[in-house]
């Protein structure tokens, strides 16, 4: 396969499913968040391939640490044409992805560092040529950064998504049971008897609103990891909302055209090869520094400066290229296995996902069924309640899953090297 064949297999597929839910972008010319001119309320489907529920108002109060949930109307909103409010960030994958690179740890640092080298350079001062490839070690330190800083944002923006999702769902469920036990009152009232299902319904409203505040809590704190992540300032006010793509589909994944193009794309890899092609007395220091981090014992011994153009100095030489071919050969292999364990996980939710669409079809299903014998009064107003329940857990799990597909095709790119291209 040519290496233009290579670009376009999954790999990249997990790359091009990530950068291409973008509706807007959300970061200004001076690099500030700014809402998205296509703003979208929640992590939504695909309505032709996963429609949505009908949503309707909930009924009855929320517990105090719910109160920052979106009002139905926000949602409804959002999902057309006006933003919600100004209190949220609409961040895609793509703006949460270049953001977290622009602002990844230490970069703007190692960017001075590269700077002052090719200054050197640039004035003529480096002779020896030792500066030159320093230059480009740097620049690979650069891009290991910001790649590894960009799959920590994105996966926080997606585990932020999953949350907004099962919140929505436990909002709905709270006006389901809300109903019911309004039913239930309104039976007793009538009747004068007691509905048996009714102390069920209180149980379960009280776990439902106990699940509201965790995931409340759980929103909360990924939304303050990634504000910190964006460096975000800190006047502030907005919440992040996720715009990520949740549609699903199933790709073959070449793994032998993905290992290779992990060799060519891992900076780790390509800085031991960098380091092993420039190798001479000059370099020796920083084949030294890198061989360190392999193993704390590598590279401690150092031939002394008055010795390094003698016989001694070339018996180094030919030490440290043995040893750096052996990391070389380790990084590839370690590499390798790390491709093999996220595209097996990509393959794993994949599976996932086609069982929780054939779940939640049977739940819809059901509870269709549920909604005609209702209407011949041959089932009750509480036994659809229970399928509507159901079928609501269904559609959430689905989402739950295809959003835990995106995650697994972020490590993949990550280990592909891919995420950032």
């Amino acid at each position: 396969m040519t290496r233009s064949g290579r670009v376009r297999l999954l790999l990249v597929c997990a790359t091009a499913a990530l950068m291409g839910c973008g509706g807007g972008r959300g970061i200004g010319a001076r690099g500030r968040p700014q809402t998205a001119s296509r703003p979208w309320a929640l992590p939504v489907f695909n309505r032709v391939e996963v429609p949505l529920p009908a949503e309707s108002a909930p009924r009855g109060s929320f517990a105090p640490d719910v109160a920052k949930i979106p009002s139905w109307s926000e949602v409804e909103r959002a999902l057309g044409s006006a933003a919600p409010s100004e209190n949220y960030l609409h961040l895609s994958t793509t703006d949460c992805l270049l953001r977290a690179a622009e602002t990844a740890p230490v970069v703007e640092l190692l960017h001075l560092e590269r700077a002052m080298a090719e200054q050197v350079v640039r004035r003529g001062y480096d002779s020896g040529g030792k500066l030159a490839p320093q230059v480009r070690l740097l620049s690979l330190r650069i891009d290991e950064r910001r790649s590894r800083a960009a799959a920590e944002a994105v996966t926080r923006l997606h585990q932020l998504a999953d949350v907004q999702v099962q919140r929505q769902t436990a909002a709905e469920i709270v006006h389901e049971i809300d109903e019911l036990l309004a039913a239930a009152e309104k039976i007793e009232r009538v009747t004068g008897n007691a509905v048996p299902e009714r102390r069920d319904l209180a149980v379960r409203q009280a776990e439902a609103l106990d699940e509201l505040a965790k995931l409340a809590a759980q929103g909360e704190l990924l939304d303050d990891q990634l504000r910190v992540a964006l460096a975000m300032e800190a006047g502030d006010e907005r919440r992040i909302w996720p715009v990520v793509a949740t549609n699903s589909r199933a790709e073959p994944i070449d793994l032998e055209e993905a290992i290779v193009l992990a060799h060519e794309k891992r900076t780790e890899l390509a800085t031991l090869r960098l380091v092993s092609e420039t190798l001479s007395a000059d370099t020796l220091g920083m084949a030294r520094s890198l061989l360190a981090q392999e193993d704390g014992g590598l590279g401690t011994v150092a031939t002394p400066a008055e010795a390094v153009r003698s016989q001694v100095g070339t018996y180094e030489v030919g030490v440290r290229r043995k040893q750096l071919a052996a990391a070389l050969a380790g990084g590839e292999e370690r590499i390798a296995a790390e491709v093999r364990a996220a595209a097996s996980e990509v393959e794993s939710a994949m599976r996932h996902v086609a069982r929780a669409k054939e779940v939640r079809a049977q739940r819809v299903e059901a509870r269709r069924l549920l909604e005609l014998e209702v209407r011949f009064d041959r089932a009750t107003r509480f036994t659809l309640g229970a399928a509507n329940i159901g079928a609501l857990n269904a559609e959430a799990q689905l989402r739950h899953e295809i959003l835990e597909l995106r995650q697994a095709e972020i490590r993949l790119s990550t280990a592909t090297g891919t995420l950032l291209d």
